[in-house]
């Protein structure tokens, strides 16, 4: 089963869970596992932020948590397939606005406890302290990890 038909089936459990409200897909877009990648997919991110009127520190703030999750899925997220592949999905239901970030490897996103001096391992410590939530699921290929932010107020 491809990605996105994973990611309808999840929709429509979330939707019948949220008693039928919408969960629209404001973009989706797939990117080869290599680091240089990640700059397009911040981007990808906050120009969907801006288009839909988030404020400008919504925008940043969005794509500054989408590289971290992205970078996270190149560095960890090689599972059992031999190309490495990074989907992020951008959705809106109200004034939230989610970006899912799949990956094929299904061990959990770790927050490690880092000091100010690390050069590497707070991303998912700075997810946590920036967005309003943050979590991971299993798919069948791996797993989504996924942050949210008050976009509409």
């Amino acid at each position: 089963m491809p990605i996105d038909m994973e990611l309808r089936a999840a929709l429509t459990v979330r939707q019948l869970l949220a008693g039928e409200r919408f969960l629209a897909v404001l973009g989706e877009k797939t990117i080869p596992g290599k680091p240089e990648c990640v700059a397009s997919t911040r981007r990808f991110v906050r120009d969907i932020a801006r288009d839909w009127g988030a404020s400008e520190e919504i925008c940043e703030v969005a794509e500054l948590l989408t590289s971290e999750v992205v970078t996270n899925a190149l560095v960890h997220g090689r599972g059992c397939h031999d190309e490495l592949t990074v989907h992020v999905v951008v959705h809106r239901e109200g004034q939230i606005m989610i970006v899912e970030v799949y990956d094929g490897n299904r061990n959990a996103p770790v927050v490690l406890a880092s000091d100010d001096c690390e050069e590497s391992g707070r991303g998912m410590a700075l997810v946590g302290r920036l967005a309003r939530s943050w979590g991971y699921r299993d798919t069948r290929l791996g797993k989504a990890v996924f942050f949210d932010l008050l976009a509409w107020p």
